[in-house]
């Protein structure tokens, strides 16, 4: 009798040790939880890169504004993107034209409201009427990369440009003196200055035209006018 006792004591402790051992080696409630959801490291990446992707909108906004035409830069023959000898249909397509309601001097396309606001217009005067042959800037604000604007001087014209800058004289409908040329891998931008009749002070740039020509002697001008 006292075999089968002990048989019984030994398999009871047998019993408990093995429980025991199986309750240590299962993970705790919260660990299961855990691993049924997604784990807190892996959130903590989504939210990181969610963060990280708002700058990335934010930045692509900032680009987004760099293109906006009050920041587009003058260069001989361009004005940011918009390139003298473009054709009308692809102006049109981009928002930098439209068509002129009024088709004064026979021109039937215009720079866009948001472009006319700046005082800078697209003319379509010469040559092939759907091709862009100069773009006018008559109002401070757009300006070289080296900061000549409207309402600069003869003197600063020189001092920047040098032995670069060109002049010819002009004489036309709405002008009647020499103008300044500086010549680029687009064409020219094209100087003229303020007179007696000019709200710029005389001497001063009162326009800019951008140009197609690569010499004073086929360089695009006119003096204004249609």
């Amino acid at each position: 009798m006292v075999l089968p006792h002990v048989s019984g004591v030994v398999a009871l402790v047998a019993t408990l040790t093995i429980g025991a051992c199986t309750i240590a080696s299962d993970p705790p409630p919260a660990s299961r939880g855990v691993a049924t959801s997604p784990p807190t490291s892996t959130s903590g990446a989504g939210s990181a890169t969610r963060a990280g992707a708002e700058p990335a909108t934010s930045g692509s906004s900032k680009a987004g504004s760099s293109e906006q035409p009050e920041t587009w830069v003058i260069t001989p023959g361009a004005w940011g993107p918009i390139k003298v000898g473009a054709m009308a249909k692809d102006l049109i397509a981009k928002g930098y034209v439209v068509r002129d309601a009024v088709d004064a001097c026979d021109v039937k396309w215009v720079a866009a409201s948001s472009l006319q606001t700046l005082d800078v217009y697209l003319e379509f005067r010469f040559g092939n009427p759907d091709a862009l042959d100069t773009i006018a800037i008559s109002q401070s604000g757009p300006r070289t990369p080296e900061g000549i604007q409207v309402g600069s001087s003869l003197e600063d014209l020189k001092k920047v440009y040098g032995s670069r800058l060109g002049s010819k004289y002009v004489r036309g409908e709405g002008y009647d003196g020499d103008v300044y040329v500086l010549f680029g891998d687009s064409g020219a931008a094209v100087f003229y200055l303020s007179d007696e009749n000019s709200s710029v002070p005389i001497g001063r740039v009162t326009r800019i035209e951008l140009v197609s020509g690569s010499t004073l002697e086929n360089v695009a001008v006119d003096g204004g006018g249609c």
